[in-house]
């Protein structure tokens, strides 16, 4: 949970300081002075409700995007729901600042805080599926340690499969377009749970015949398949 100094909770989909949560915070108008174009919605991101808080903002992170010059996420303690928080992406793109919707999350210890005792692995070493078909594919993540594991609200279920050459080369992004996965469920010490693998479809569907590897990637909390399972694309 500690990177450098820093001890991290998860807003949303960020990691940020905990520290940033402690901090004085500033009224919106302050916090986005100069970052918003003027005269748009007096200001405020999309689909701001009246319950979007007026004070209190501060930056709680900046993160690195390719398609922006400077990504800043501002959050403030929500004014409906005590402990939760609103959050808002600020951009800066080519032709100015950019607010996007805002989110309303719950802080949580930060990744890998929440994955201490967890382990992912195949149970298998090997799949096999026919070309031009997807791939059946399942993991297990189990809980190694002596106490319960309880999931949080940001722990889904969604694992995706990063497909490699016998060469070690990886094939397409790995990533795959996926909806609101359910939750994983509470972990008993010593108990596990088989999980599906989602592929890329424009990788798997597009192989040809022969052996690949796939690594698995739980990607709530970034723990990964130490091993890589084969994966045999055969003729139909």
């Amino acid at each position: 949970m500690n990177v450098g100094s820093k001890q991290l909770v998860q807003l949303g989909p960020w990691e940020v300081d905990a520290k940033t949560l402690d901090a004085a915070g500033a009224a919106w108008n302050s916090v986005v002075s100069g970052r918003v174009p003027t005269g748009t919605n007096s200001g405020l991101p999309p689909n701001a409700g009246s319950d979007f808080p007026s004070a209190g903002w501060r930056v709680v992170g900046s993160v690195r995007e390719s398609w922006a010059e400077e990504v800043l996420i501002l959050g403030a303690p929500s004014v409906v729901e005590p402990g939760r928080w609103v959050l808002v992406q600020l951009a800066h793109l080519e032709d100015g600042w950019s607010l996007a919707a805002p989110l309303d999350c719950l802080p949580v210890p930060g990744r890998e805080s929440r994955r201490q005792g967890l382990r992912l692995y195949w149970d298998r070493e090997s799949f096999e599926y026919g070309r031009g078909s997807m791939p059946n594919l399942e993991v297990v993540l189990q809980n190694d340690s002596d106490i319960p594991w309880t999931p949080t609200e940001l722990d889904t279920e969604y694992v995706h499969g990063r497909i490699f050459n016998n060469e070690g080369r990886q094939l397409g992004s790995g990533w795959h377009s996926y909806g609101k996965s359910g939750l994983l469920p509470t972990l008993a010490p010593g108990e596990g749970t088989r999980l599906s693998v989602t592929c890329d479809e424009q990788v798997a569907k597009k192989l040809p015949l022969g052996s690949f590897q796939v690594v698995a990637h739980l990607s709530a909390m970034g723990l990964s398949t130490k091993t890589r399972a084969g994966l045999i694309v055969k003729p139909v």
